[in-house]
């Protein structure tokens, strides 16, 4: 069927990105409702999941909604529109800080850490080279911890959410990493902070040397799962972004098209054979 530019996603009701995942790729969906990170999401909020099921999420996650209201006994039969709600304030808030600072939306994600309830992650933005950092924190206590990045000795200036030690109520504070490129973070409980580091990534010296590994001599999937996995590994500590490309082989004449770009050091793609 020509659907042209219509716009096909699936309800696809499984917490497992592998198999949800199908649906946008062997089942040729534009997308599917994510019901694999609101499992994860509302776990790690409720306190009953730590930061490893995070983790494992966006490891496992190829590709990426609760239709509960929250915070709220309304249903769906009125508005449910309230500016004056705290809730709608935050997300308000949380919405104007993505649209001042696109990088938190769009960059390359690396992930830092994932620690007891606390877990962090970079966001990178390859054409402007500035380092975000964001650390949330589920637990009822503050959680610190050395948060590995690709700045050192930089100021991090914060962005979002509380931080113990601020100079004044509701005043942000700066860090700065140390030679290392560790950057000392405190969470308060049960909230989330944002940095962004004053300065650009240096330059590296020399272009980035890429090797692939391939699942095997033949490049092929199975009758369940058409995908294959190919992995490229950068060497270095530094940011690479690695864009993977494909094309059908009997398709000689037609034109590469990209797949999901990944980072930081092992990028991973998933084709159809």
């Amino acid at each position: 069927m020509n659907r042209g530019r219509f716009f096909v996603f699936g309800e696809v009701f499984s917490a497992d990105p592998a198999f949800t995942s199908r649906y946008s790729t062997r089942g040729g969906m534009d997308a599917t409702l994510d019901f694999p990170f609101q499992d994860a999401a509302r776990a790690y909020a409720g306190g009953r999941g730590g930061a490893a099921r995070l983790s494992a999420l966006y490891a496992a996650d190829d590709h990426h909604l609760d239709d509960d209201l929250i915070g709220t006994d309304a249903t769906h039969a009125r508005d449910n529109h309230d500016p004056s709600h705290p809730l709608y304030r935050h997300i308000a808030a949380l919405a104007a800080l993505r649209e001042r600072h696109p990088t938190l939306a769009d960059g390359a994600q690396i992930e830092r850490l994932a620690q007891a309830g606390l877990y962090a992650f970079s966001r990178i933005d390859a054409r402007q080279r500035v380092e975000y950092v964001v650390a949330v924190n589920n637990a009822t206590a503050p959680a610190s911890a050395r948060v590995p990045t690709y700045s050192p000795s930089a100021p991090f200036h914060q962005l979002y959410g509380p931080a113990p030690g601020a100079t004044a109520a509701g005043q942000p504070v700066t860090l700065t990493s140390v030679p290392d490129a560790a950057l000392r973070v405190t969470v308060p409980p049960m909230s989330a902070v944002v940095f962004r580091a004053g300065a650009k990534l240096s330059a590296p010296a020399e272009g980035p040397r890429i090797s692939l590994t391939l699942p095997g001599e033949e490049i092929r999937g199975t009758p369940e799962d058409e995908r294959v996995e190919i992995r490229a590994h950068v060497p270095g500590d530094g940011f690479d972004q690695v864009t993977f490309a494909a094309k059908p082989v009997k398709d000689r004449g037609g034109c590469w098209g990209p797949t999901m770009p990944r980072a930081p050091a092992v990028r991973t793609g998933y084709f159809m054979t």
